[in-house]
């Protein structure tokens, strides 16, 4: 059994990595901002716009997604997904 420490950001992106896989976007993205405001992480803001390309919202996914490289440029998964909101985008 896991004990939840409300102040540990990385419990809230575990939840929310859980939330998102039973299609629970709204619970999901709860806990993610939730673990945003407790630690500030490139990872917390690629699951962040995950769940917000999830629910269509791709202008907040793309914000996320910002802050994520501004925070760590090289951040391989951030930039990943913006090639493919890039290419989803173009291919419209």
């Amino acid at each position: 059994v896991m004990e939840f420490d409300p102040e540990d950001p990385r419990a809230y992106l575990e939840m929310a990595g859980i939330h998102r896989q039973a299609g629970r976007l709204e619970e999901a993205s709860q806990s993610a901002n939730r673990a945003l405001e407790r630690e500030k992480t490139p990872d917390g803001y690629v699951l962040l716009a995950r769940i917000y390309l999830a629910q269509g919202k791709t202008e907040e996914a793309a914000a996320a997604l910002d802050e994520g490289l501004r925070l760590d440029p090289s951040n391989a998964a951030a930039a990943r997904l913006r090639d493919e909101m890039n290419a989803l985008a173009t291919s419209r």
